[in-house]
């Protein structure tokens, strides 16, 4: 199954994982990077799965409306989807030390080639006055929204528990309940 590399880098006696050329997260050792590294991978291939499964319907639609579509709008849609498999292909690629944040960059540039798909395909509909394709293409821009928040409230809430873990927890004695009776 394919994965993405994300590297730990070690500076200064800091582990940490680039997402970015200024957006990096520390970790105080290499178990909890490990850790976090294998969320992160879980969730990047969630999110592909289902934006894949996006793609196939986004190019079902297409494909059953190719002969109809005029040649400029089907040179767009198809370049638009070609986009998307080129931005899913470099979340696999193997990188230069230093170049994981293109992963994340790939992430996103997947979402916007299959909205800008949806969008073309829906203005079609629109304008061709073909309302079941324009119902499906608005449900897929619907799901497509709902997976974009989910992904981002989800890394944001993988960055939340690790900043949790990393806390440490001060235990409080619990005072006996019957001398605090009235």
């Amino acid at each position: 199954m394919k994965s993405p590399k994300i590297e730990i880098y070690k500076n200064a006696g800091k582990n940490y994982i680039l997402f970015g050329i200024s957006d990096r997260i520390e970790f105080p050792n290499k178990t909890l990077a490990k850790s976090y590294v294998y969320d992160l991978k879980k969730l990047i291939r969630d999110i592909m799965y289902l934006l894949s499964s996006i793609q196939s319907s986004t190019y079902l639609s297409y494909s059953s409306n190719y002969f109809h579509i005029d040649n400029s709008l089907n040179r767009k849609i198809q370049s638009s989807l070609n986009n998307f498999e080129t931005q899913r292909d470099l979340i696999y690629s193997n990188y230069s030390s230093g170049n994981d944040s293109f992963i994340f960059s790939s992430i996103n540039g997947c979402f916007k080639a299959l909205e800008y798909s949806l969008i073309l395909l829906k203005e079609y509909a629109q304008k061709n006055k073909q309302f079941a394709l324009k119902n499906e293409i608005y449900s897929l821009l619907r799901h497509l929204s709902i997976i974009n928040k989910t992904y981002d409230s989800d890394k944001i809430k993988l960055n939340i528990d690790f900043s949790i873990r990393n806390k440490k927890i001060k235990v409080i004695n619990l005072i006996n309940s019957e001398k605090n009776a009235i």
